[in-house]
Parts: C-alpha cells; sequence; structure tokens
C-alpha cells in the first residue's frame, strides 16, 4: 500500500516539473520583431514622394485581393474613372404629358360696342305749369333746372321729396344728352313718357279751343290717338284728372269771372277765341240780360216748327242767376235731334 502511494504521488507530480521548461518558446518571441523593425525602412518611398509629384500617391491601386473583395460588394469598378458611382435603385416618375398640364384657353373677346344710352325727348307743357319736361323710354322723367339757352340746360328727376329727393341729373347740350354720375334711388315708371305726351297734347288742344269744345271730349279725342292698349299701365292716365288738367289750361286762359253784373264784355278775347259768336246787351227793367248766338243757330231756329225752352240753374256762376236756351228739332241722318 505505501508503494502505490508513492507511485500516485509522483504521478501527481509529474506534471508539475516540465512547467519551468516551457518559456524557452517565450523566449523565442523576441525574435518576431525583426519584421517589426523592418517597417519603419517602408517610409523610403513616402520621402521620394515630393520630387515625383506627377502620379498621385495617394491613389495607389489597392492590392488584386482588395479589388477582388469590392467587385464582389459593389460589382465591377473601372479604375480610370476616378468620380463615384454608386448601384441602386432609384423610383422612376411618371411622364408629364403635355395635356395634363394645358394652359387656360383665352377665348376671342369680341370687340367692344358703344351701348346705345336712354332715348330723351324734350315735351313742351310736359309740367303742370306748363313748362318743359325730359322724358326717357326707361321711365324717368325731368324737369329743367338750369337753362344755358336753347337746347341747353341742365335737368334734374322730377322725383323730389322732400325726405329723399332723387339726385340724378341729366346735361343737355343740343340734341345730346348725358347722364350725371349719380343714379336715381327710386323705381322706374316704363310708359310714363306717353302719359307725359298724352297730357301735353291735351293742354295744347285745351288753349287752341277755349270754347269751341268741351274737356271732356278733348279728351276722349287725344285718348284715342296717342293711348296704347298694349303699353303699361303708367302709360294711361286717369282720364278724369285729364279733364281736369284741360280745365285748368283754359281757365288761365279765360278773362277772370266778374264779381257783380256792372263789368265790361272783353270783346277782343270773345272775337280772337271765337269769331262766329254774336253778343248783344239787353237791359230790361233794370236787369241785365246777354244775348249769345251764331249765325247757323239762327237759320236753325227759323226753319223750326216748334221752340223749346229750358231755364237752368245750376250750371251758371255767379253773379249770374239762371241760364235760359232756346231749342228747335232739326232732321239730321239719324232723325230728329233736338238743336238750340
Amino acid at each position: 500500500m505505501e508503494e502505490i502511494m508513492e507511485e500516485d504521488m509522483d504521478l501527481e507530480l509529474i506534471p508539475q516539473h516540465p512547467a519551468p521548461a516551457d518559456p524557452a518558446p517565450a523566449a523565442a518571441a523576441p525574435a518576431d520583431p525583426a519584421p517589426a523593425a523592418a517597417a519603419p525602412a517602408d517610409p523610403a518611398p513616402a520621402a521620394a514622394a515630393p520630387a515625383d509629384p506627377a502620379p498621385l500617391a495617394a491613389l495607389d491601386p489597392a492590392p488584386e485581393s482588395d479589388i477582388e473583395e469590392e467587385d464582389q460588394d459593389h460589382g465591377d469598378v473601372n479604375m480610370d474613372d476616378l468620380t463615384y458611382m454608386a448601384d441602386m435603385s432609384f423610383e422612376v416618375p411618371n411622364p408629364v404629358h403635355e395635356e395634363s398640364i394645358q394652359e387656360d384657353v383665352i377665348e376671342d373677346i369680341p370687340p367692344q360696342t358703344n351701348t346705345p344710352g336712354p332715348e330723351y325727348e324734350v315735351v313742351d307743357l310736359g309740367t303742370s305749369r306748363g313748362n318743359k319736361k325730359l322724358v326717357d323710354k326707361r321711365g324717368y322723367q325731368y324737369t329743367l333746372k338750369k337753362s344755358k339757352g336753347e337746347g341747353h340746360g341742365y335737368w334734374r328727376c322730377a322725383k323730389r321729396g322732400k325726405i329723399n329727393p332723387c339726385p340724378a341729373t341729366v346735361m343737355q347740350d343740343g340734341g345730346n344728352f348725358k347722364e350725371g354720375v349719380r343714379a336715381h334711388n327710386h323705381a322706374a315708371e316704363p310708359g310714363v313718357h306717353l302719359s307725359v305726351k298724352i297730357k301735353s297734347e291735351i293742354k295744347e288742344t285745351s288753349t287752341q279751343n277755349v270754347f269751341s269744345q268741351s274737356a271732356p271730349q278733348i279728351v276722349e279725342d287725344v285718348l284715342r290717338r296717342l293711348a296704347d292698349a298694349e303699353a303699361p299701365p303708367a302709360s294711361r292716365p286717369k282720364p278724369a284728372n285729364l279733364t281736369r288738367a284741360a280745365q285748368r289750361v283754359r281757365q288761365s286762359m279765360r278773362p277772370k269771372d266778374p264779381k257783380d253784373l256792372n263789368f265790361e264784355l272783353a270783346t277782343d278775347f270773345l272775337d280772337s277765341q271765337m269769331p262766329e259768336l254774336h253778343h248783344q246787351d239787353v237791359y230790361v227793367s233794370g236787369q241785365r240780360h246777354l244775348l249769345v248766338y251764331t249765325t247757323h243757330q239762327l237759320q236753325l231756329l227759323a226753319k223750326a216748327k216748334t221752340w223749346y225752352m229750358d231755364a237752368t240753374f245750376h250750371v251758371v256762376n255767379q253773379p249770374w242767376t239762371q241760364l235760359f236756351s232756346v231749342h228747335s228739332k232739326c232732321k239730321g241722318s239719324t232723325g230728329s235731334e233736338p238743336r238750340r
């Protein structure tokens, strides 16, 4: 047993003895630095570089092994082309076609034409006072504010209320009319130009027939000639208003009514307005009687077989109290008709 234990102890101690012999290879390690010591000899070519600057020393070709590795990583490399090349994919944009971005089509601008302005017309006796009035076919009417001679003046709109008068104006230069810069502040009355013409015609006719034609008859004749049934309502004034307008015009032309029976008859006026009318002053018992007649009336009464007397009171004004008329029947185309 003791021999076996000694062998075991010897066996365990065997690996401990060679350990000091291992440093022999470690001593050989300092022999490797010989190649490293040769490295400082390489800078000789670098020192010669400044003598020959023609070749690019910094761009020495890499070893073939390095080139092969680059070929494998990046493909073929052309040594003559020193620019940087990259092999990568790019997204190709869609091509832009001309029809996708079209310029706006500029249409031909038609030649500008002068828009005709409103048609104006000056109407005599157009106002209620018998003055001139300017009208247009749109439905506006103007009165003369300032005259600069015949055919030249400054017109303003006839709608001139106290609260909101219309500021529209028109300048007249002969036959040319030009609107002012300020517009009308009210709606137009289409057809009013016809109404103004009708009123003017009635006034003119009334001045020419102060006694020979009644006012309603004058209105009827004028409306028959000038009124238009298809025109706007503003073109047709009321006949009653036209009749009063005719009476006012003739009233201004007649002599004033006397206050009593002691007046002189205006013979000059009667002769100028009704030359066929005869008149006689007759005094009976201190009362004055005025006789008026025509030659034709006397002829009809002379041929009549019967006379008819008519006493009318309500148609005369003071100082007269009664209208006494004599009538007769005469045969005409429509049969027997009473005539005075």
